[in-house]
C-alpha cells in the first residue's frame, strides 16, 4: 500500500493554512512519475497473467480499488 504522509507534517503552516482555506477535502496530488497510459497498460497486463492485485497495485503506487476500476474500464 502506499504511505500517506501528514500534510500538517511535510508542508509550511502558511502553505498548510492556503490549502486548507482553497482546497480542503478537494486536492489529490498524484505522484510525479505517474503516467496514466502506460500504468493501465502495465495493470491489464499484470491482471491478465494473474498476478495478484495487491501487487499489481502496490508495484505502481495505486490502490487496489483503483485498479478494479481500471480492469473494468479495459473490459468495456
Amino acid at each position: 500500500m502506499s504511505v500517506y504522509a501528514n500534510a500538517a507534517d511535510v508542508l509550511p503552516s502558511e502553505l498548510l493554512k492556503a490549502v486548507q482555506k482553497h482546497w480542503r477535502g478537494l486536492l489529490y496530488i498524484p505522484p510525479v512519475n505517474y503516467k496514466s497510459k502506460a500504468d493501465k497498460n502495465f495493470v491489464q497486463n499484470m491482471v491478465a497473467s494473474s498476478a495478484p492485485i495487491g501487487e499489481v497495485a502496490d508495484m505502481i503506487g495505486l490502490t487496489p480499488r483503483r485498479i478494479y476500476q481500471i480492469q473494468k474500464k479495459n473490459r468495456e
